[in-house]
């Protein structure tokens, strides 16, 4: 993982491996938020972005909420990020159940319990 960029295949081999922390701390301390941010806020060909896709469980990819607080304390904006739906990651964490990652994302993002998606739903 040379050099300030980060690709998909970089980030989603570390959410599946449980090495995103080690992602995390290169953003801290090699100030590289903004190519990160790009990678986990891109949407797919669905129109998810990373971030989402990660938190559904989709491909096989493991539930984020172990690294949820350290994404969200390094790059808060993720929180507010939507798919193509309008749901942002605290509608997909209660979707899903999973109280780790609700927990991390209020703790960081407590606004987002305000969100509402494209059907005027809240989380």
């Amino acid at each position: 993982m040379s050099g300030p960029g980060f690709s998909e295949e970089q980030i989603r081999y570390a959410i599946r491996n449980g090495s995103l922390a080690s992602l995390i701390e290169r953003v801290r301390e090699g100030n590289h938020q903004e190519a990160f941010k790009k990678r986990l806020m891109e949407a797919d060909e669905q129109g998810i972005p990373l971030l989402h896709s990660a938190l559904r469980g989709r491909r096989g990819e493991i539930h984020l909420s172990k690294n949820l607080r350290g994404i969200l304390g390094v790059l808060p904006e993720c929180a507010d990020v939507r798919d193509d739906q309008g749901m942002t990651l605290l509608h997909h964490a209660v979707q899903k159940g999973n109280i780790g990652a609700v927990q991390a994302i209020l703790i960081s993002a407590p606004q987002s319990a305000l969100v509402q998606d494209d059907q005027d739903r809240t989380p």
